[in-house]
């Protein structure tokens, strides 16, 4: 009996690489333009998977719940495209990776902050806010009694920490925002987004000018 051995050939040897997106906001027409673009590039069959199943069309994802958007992944030929609320990349073909990154993802990447982002900084601006407070007071009592003192500039370097991590915060981490929504609509949303940035800016900025008021008048009233 004559035996026949098929071999799968480049599909086993073929470099793959990973390449990380950044943090990346997908929306409907996002979802379709990456089918776009990689339907462009030679897959003939683009598969959409969620936690738990799969759909066909991007608009399915209305239909989704939260738990089931915080994972989807696209699959087309030796691609994989996974976006995932912990992480977001690309896995294929090098030259594959490097389309979808400059192609979509570049310009679908964001800046401002999420709820559970704005959630821990809202907190954490009160507990450290508190804290300034709280060695403004220390320091006030040092110069009643032995004049000028470093902690008087304790506070107002927390703070002004505090808004370069805010700023670095905001533009770092790699996953992706997945909006059940067409672009125009979440654009809508991020301009609410951004005027709450705006508000916790002001506010922080609000603080530092308080607190440089206080320090000011104790040194005057010192002198």
């Amino acid at each position: 009996m004559t035996m026949a051995i098929t071999r799968r050939g480049k599909t086993l040897t073929s470099p793959r690489a990973v390449k990380y997106l950044g943090r990346v906001l997908v929306t409907i027409d996002d979802l379709r333009a990456l089918r776009e673009l990689l339907v462009a590039h030679g897959s003939n069959e683009v598969i959409f998977e969620f936690l738990g199943g799969v759909f066909d069309d991007p608009e399915d994802v209305k239909s989704l719940s939260d738990v089931e958007l915080t994972s989807i992944v696209v699959k087309a030929g030796a691609a994989q495209i996974s976006l995932q609320a912990d992480q977001c990349y690309v896995a294929g073909p090098p030259e594959m990776c490097e389309v979808i990154y400059n192609e979509w993802a570049r310009s679908r990447r964001f800046n401002w902050l999420v709820p559970h982002e704005r959630k821990n900084l809202t907190f954490l601006l009160l507990l450290v806010t508190g804290f300034a407070a709280v060695l403004a007071l220390s320091a006030w009592a040092s110069i009643q009694r032995s004049g000028w003192n470093w902690w008087l500039l304790v506070p107002v370097v927390l703070i002004s920490g505090m808004l370069i991590l805010v700023a670095k915060s905001a533009r770092s981490g790699n996953y992706a925002l997945v909006k059940p929504m067409s672009l125009d609509e979440a654009r809508k949303e991020v301009v609410l987004g951004n005027r709450h940035r705006q508000t916790v800016v002001i506010a922080l900025f609000g603080v530092i000018v308080a607190l440089l008021g206080v320090i000011v008048a104790l040194l005057v009233q010192k002198g």
